[in-house]
């Protein structure tokens, strides 16, 4: 995952390129890239639906932990680091509430092209296109719940280690 954050061949093997990269590379970038793609990784696991809540909060804290320490790396002082810190919080929360208002919205819409169609002057292609567009905006919205669930645990983690508890 480092490899692939650094934009470097993955072949899962340290050497000098993937030090030189990571040595120029922005720290707190990187660690966001790698915590997105494990976040990738975890939710195409079978046994999601049945661990996700505890994944989703443990590589939140994670990331905020790490971002915490890449801040520090960076001369942040100790005074600004809770600032800083509480500026991702609340960028995490802003997006968290971007995305449940797009839930909303796929609702809304999926709702008011199910129940507007004259299902009866269709044809099959377009019954087909219509039951496949309505199914579309169902999975974004499951999506959009499942993005805006993940911001707000990133929001909480941040808030958390700016406040100087302990993940």
């Amino acid at each position: 995952m480092l490899q692939s954050a650094l934009g470097v061949s993955s072949d899962g093997k340290i050497c000098a390129k993937t030090i030189s990269a990571a040595a120029k590379a922005d720290g707190i970038k990187t660690v966001k890239s790698m915590c997105a793609k494990r976040m990738s990784f975890l939710r195409g696991l079978s046994i999601f639906s049945t661990f996700g809540k505890g994944w989703t909060s443990r590589v939140a804290r994670a990331e905020a932990k790490s971002v915490s320490i890449a801040m520090k790396a960076r001369g942040i002082s100790a005074k600004s680091l809770p600032i800083a810190l509480t500026i991702e919080a609340d960028a995490a929360f802003a997006q968290s509430k971007t995305a449940s208002a797009g839930v909303a919205g796929s609702a809304t819409s999926a709702a008011i092209s199910s129940a507007s169609a004259d299902w009866s002057n269709l044809a099959g292609l377009e019954s087909i296109l219509l039951i496949g567009a309505t199914v579309g905006l169902v999975v974004l919205a499951i999506y959009l719940i499942h993005r805006s669930r993940v911001l707000k645990e990133r929001a909480a983690a941040y808030a958390a280690v700016a406040a100087g508890v302990p993940v």
